[in-house]
C-alpha cells in the first residue's frame, strides 16, 4: 500500500491549518471532497506504474452556505449527479454543465478548474445539519400514476427512477425523488418524512440503501439502528411484471405524498450470551462522534452496523468497542461482531468489487466469492474480509484527529480516507493484492443471493430469477 496526503487552502496560506474535510466519495476513479470550508472539490485518481497522483477536476461552490459547512456529498449511481448535504439542512444535487478551458500562462501551483457544475435540485426540508445521504439503487416505479414517464425503459415502458435518502441532525429522514425529469421547479419537496414512532429520537447520524432495493438502515446516538422496509408494490429493483406478482402485499401505513417504506424494525437491545438477558448494542451520544456510517454488503447479505459495544465481564471492565454484523432480514440479534477494538467504530465502507473465495466464508460456507471492507475507528483503518472474523490489514497512526469518511475506487484498487485534520491518506493496492477478482459480479451476486440455503423464507427475493437481478442491476 501507498500512502498519500494532500490538502488545498493550506497550501496557499489562507488557513493556519487545513481546513476538516468531513466526506469523501468514489465514483470510477474520481472523487468528491467536501468539509469546514464550503466549496466542494472533485478529483482523478491517476494511476502510474509506482505511483498514485491526484488531479484536480472542478470546485462546486454553494454561494448561498458560504459560511456553512458542507457536512457529506455522495455520487449518484454511475457518477452523473452529486449530491451534497449541508450545516444549514440543504441539499443541493449538482451535475456537470461544460468543460472549461485550461490557461496554459497560469501559476502551476494554481488548481484549474477543467469542467463547469451547476445546481440540478435542491432540496430544503431540514432544519438543522444533514449528517448523511444515500443513493437507491435504479428502481422500477409501480405506480400507475407515476409522473416519472419520462424516464420509462423502451423495454417495458415503465418509469425508473432513483431516490435519495437524507438524515439530519433534527432527527428526520427523508425520501426525495431529485431526478425526476417531469419535475421542473429546482427547489423540490421530499415525497416522503418519517414521523412519529418509527422516528429516531435525537439525531440520526448514518443511512444506508440495500443494493438489492428492500430495506434502507438508519443509526442514531439514540443507541438504535432502524431498518425500514421499502414498498416493493410502489417501487423495486425488479421490473413490475416479475415483483408485482411475487412480492406479498402488505398493509401499508398512510404517509404523505407516496408511500415508499412500510414497517419498520428498531434494534437497540438484545441477547447475545445470555438468551435471557438483553443488552444495550450501540454507545450513546456521550461518544462524542459526528457520524456514525453503517452499510449493506455489497451484495447486500448482511448489514454491518457501528459503535457497537460487547458487555463487560465484570464490573471493573470497559465495555469493548465492536461492530455488529445482522444477517439480511435477520434482525433480532447479531451473527457475528468484529473484535481487536480499543475505541468506537464509527463507519464501515465496502469495496464494491467482488473477489474468487480461497476457502468457506465466515457467513457462508457455500459462498463462492469473499468481499472486502475497511472498518474505521477514531484513528485507524482496519481491513476485513468475509473469509476472516480477523483483519488482514491495518493501517495506524496516519492521523492526528479523528477519521471522518472512507470511500473505495470502482476497481477496488483505491481506497481513500478523509480525517478530521485536513488530510486524506489514499491507499493503492496491487492487482492481486487483496485477491482475484471476479469477472461477472453481477451475475454472481444475484444467482448467489437467490440459491443460498440461509435466505430467510420471508425474503422477497426467493421468488426472482437470477436473470432478473442482474437486468434491474
Amino acid at each position: 500500500m501507498k500512502t498519500i496526503f494532500f490538502h488545498d487552502s493550506f497550501d496557499k496560506k489562507v488557513t493556519a491549518r487545513p481546513n476538516a474535510v468531513l466526506s469523501v466519495d468514489f465514483t470510477g476513479n474520481r472523487f468528491a471532497t467536501a468539509g469546514i470550508a464550503s466549496s466542494i472539490k472533485i478529483w482523478e485518481i491517476v494511476q502510474g506504474d509506482d505511483s498514485v497522483s491526484v488531479e484536480f477536476i472542478a470546485e462546486l461552490n454553494p454561494v448561498e452556505d458560504s459560511l456553512r459547512n458542507v457536512n457529506v456529498v455522495r455520487w449518484s449511481p454511475g457518477g452523473t449527479y452529486l449530491a451534497s448535504g449541508s450545516a444549514s439542512g440543504v441539499i443541493i444535487v449538482w451535475r456537470k454543465q461544460n468543460d472549461l478551458e485550461i490557461n496554459n500562462s497560469a501559476n502551476e501551483e494554481e488548481l484549474q478548474p477543467k469542467e463547469q457544475w451547476v445546481v440540478h435540485k435542491k432540496l430544503m426540508g431540514h432544519s438543522l445539519d444533514v449528517l448523511d445521504l444515500a443513493w437507491s439503487p435504479l428502481l422500477y416505479t409501480h405506480d400507475s400514476k407515476s409522473t416519472n414517464k419520462e424516464n420509462a425503459t423502451p423495454q417495458n415502458g415503465t418509469a425508473q427512477a432513483q431516490l435519495l435518502v437524507s438524515v439530519s441532525f433534527d432527527c428526520k429522514m427523508m425520501i426525495w425523488d431529485p431526478l425526476n425529469k417531469s419535475e421542473k421547479k429546482v427547489l423540490i419537496d421530499p415525497i416522503q418524512e418519517i414521523k412519529g414512532e418509527d422516528q429516531h429520537k435525537k439525531a440520526i447520524q448514518g443511512v444506508a440503501w440495500d443494493p438489492l432495493g428492500h430495506f434502507i438502515a438508519t443509526q442514531s446516538c439514540d443507541k438504535s439502528v432502524r431498518i425500514y422496509e421499502v414498498n416493493q408494490e410502489a417501487y423495486s429493483v425488479a421490473p413490475p411484471s416479475t415483483s408485482a406478482t411475487t412480492t406479498p402485499k402488505k398493509k401499508k401505513k398512510k404517509a404523505n405524498g407516496l408511500c415508499v417504506l412500510d414497517d419498520a424494525v428498531k434494534i437497540s437491545r438484545c441477547p447475545l450470551e445470555d438468551e435471557e438477558k438483553k443488552v444495550a448494542l450501540y454507545r450513546d451520544e456521550q461518544a462524542a462522534l459526528f457520524s456514525r456510517k453503517l452499510q449493506f454488503a455489497t451484495d447486500g447479505s448482511f448489514l454491518a452496523t457501528v459503535t457497537g459495544q460487547l458487555p463487560k465481564s465484570s464490573e471493573k471492565d470497559t465495555p469493548v468497542d465492536t461492530a455488529f454484523l445482522f444477517a439480511r432480514n435477520q434482525w433480532k440479534r447479531p451473527i457475528s461482531c468484529l473484535p481487536g477494538h480499543n475505541e468506537p467504530i464509527i463507519g464501515v465502507r465496502f469495496s464494491p468489487v467482488l473477489y474468487k473465495a480461497k476457502s468457506s466464508s465466515v457467513f457462508n460456507k457455500q459462498c463462492e466469492y469473499k468481499m472486502v471492507y475497511c472498518v474505521m475507528s477514531k484513528k485507524n483503518i482496519m481491513l476485513y474480509d468475509t473469509q476472516s472474523p480477523y483483519p488482514i490489514a491495518v493501517m495506524k497512526e496516519c492521523f492526528s484527529e479523528t477519521i471522518s469518511d472512507a470511500a473505495w475506487s470502482a476497481d477496488g484498487n483505491t481506497l481513500i480516507v478523509s480525517n478530521w485534520d485536513g488530510y486524506c491518506c489514499i491507499a493503492s493496492f496491487e492487482h492481486g493484492e487483496l485477491g482475484e477478482k471476479l469477472v461477472d459480479t453481477t451475475h454472481k451476486v444475484g444467482k448467489w443471493l437467490l440459491e443460498k440455503n440461509d435466505v430467510p423464507k420471508s425474503t422477497p427475493l426467493e421468488s426472482l430469477s437470477a436473470e432478473d437481478v442482474v437486468m434491474a442491476n
